[in-house]
């Protein structure tokens, strides 16, 4: 087996095409490695999360990690505050998010959250943490100066992405056992609506333009409208596991 990795170029909303398709034959090591994501920290820092319960600080530049910190167990999503200064990390296997002081490179605090926690994102402004829990059917709402947990919003069944909206008011999640994605608001902190899509979608990301970009680890990615989520195109792949919107 190989891992593969596109590259796909959008250009008006109905064209979307894959330009470039990289494989590497590491897919074992990676599995061996039990790398899972990855979070910058800066333009040469990359944070990444491995199994069994770290998460690898490598420096780029120097081609090396220069610090490994332990948080929970089966480490998954990771995201930073906008200023960077803290990153939390959704520690599967543990069913808590650890908060990194960046500067200290160590956790600093332990966030209890929902059953089977993977994916991570954070608000514009930096005031509120959302977490997929994919064991409890929810997305659990930290906020950011009490690091505690506000709120858990029912959404779908297995959610496992998370993506937010440009202005942060619209957090949209991957719903992988029912083949929807959930939309909440972040205002309301409710569920608006479930929209349906088939498939298995594992990942979520918006384009600059606002269409949504979902990954489906059945082996295509969807590319929907932003407001009526009408799927405009599908794009096979081998298995499309995660999306990032670059």
């Amino acid at each position: 087996m190989a891992l593969s990795v596109y590259k796909i170029v959008f250009s008006v909303p109905s064209v979307v095409s894959v330009v470039k398709k990289h494989r590497f034959a590491s897919l074992v090591l990676l599995f061996l490695a039990g790398v899972f994501f990855v979070g910058c920290a800066g333009p040469e820092i990359v944070y990444v999360s491995c199994t069994p319960d770290k998460v690898a600080v490598v420096d780029t530049e120097l081609g090396r990690i220069i610090k490994t910190i332990y948080v929970g167990q089966r480490p998954r999503g990771i995201a930073f505050l906008p200023d960077g200064k803290l990153a939390f990390v959704a520690n599967s296997g543990s069913d808590t998010v650890s908060v990194i002081d960046t500067a200290l490179r160590k956790v600093v605090k332990t966030i209890p959250v929902g059953s089977r926690p993977n994916d991570v994102a954070i608000t514009p402004e930096g005031e509120i943490v959302l977490v997929t829990c994919s064991g409890s059917n929810a997305l659990d709402v930290i906020d950011v100066e009490s690091l505690l947990v506000l709120f858990s919003i029912p959404v779908g069944a297995e959610p496992m992405g998370v993506a937010l909206s440009k202005d942060g008011y619209t957090a949209y999640v991957a719903d992988s056992e029912s083949g929807t994605l959930s939309i909440v608001s972040t205002a309301s902190f409710e569920r608006e609506r479930m929209h349906g899509i088939g498939g298995k979608p594992m990942d979520v990301a918006l384009l600059p333009d606002g269409r949504v970009v979902v990954a489906d680890g059945a082996g295509e990615a969807f590319f929907l409208d932003g407001k009526s989520l009408e799927v405009l195109k599908r794009v096979p792949f081998d298995k499309a596991w995660g999306v990032t919107v670059k």
